[in-house]
């Protein structure tokens, strides 16, 4: 018959829910924003004529992206979308976007398409 166990710290752990993947915040401080390329462009296509305005070319988590888009949206006052590494904010914010994203760090931020 096995030993009674009368505590907890008796047990061994037989699972964890900690992963040993860096934590978000040590991601962000550890990447180096100013080496990526990110493109603010104005698009219409597909909305019925109606412009929104895409960033392109974050290497971001999912979790990054979707803080970041949730400031946009906040700066900008209206809504958006984040997936698939492409951040879609609703109208021409393309100037104000661009200047968000160089006082985040990413110098590499230019305008697209016209």
């Amino acid at each position: 018959m096995a030993k009674k166990l009368n505590n907890l710290s008796d047990l061994s752990m037989a699972y964890s829910t900690h992963s040993h993947e860096p934590e978000v915040q040590d991601m962000m401080k550890n990447s180096n924003y100013s080496n990526q390329v990110v493109r603010v462009q104005l698009d219409s296509k597909l909305r019925g004529g109606k412009a929104v305005t895409k960033v392109l070319g974050l290497n971001l988590m999912e979790k990054e992206l979707e803080s970041l888009a949730k400031e946009f949206k906040q700066k900008c006052g209206v809504g958006g979308s984040s997936k698939e590494g492409i951040i879609i904010i609703q109208g021409d914010h393309v100037e104000k976007i661009i200047a968000l994203l160089i006082a985040k760090g990413f110098k590499n931020t230019k305008r697209t398409g016209g």
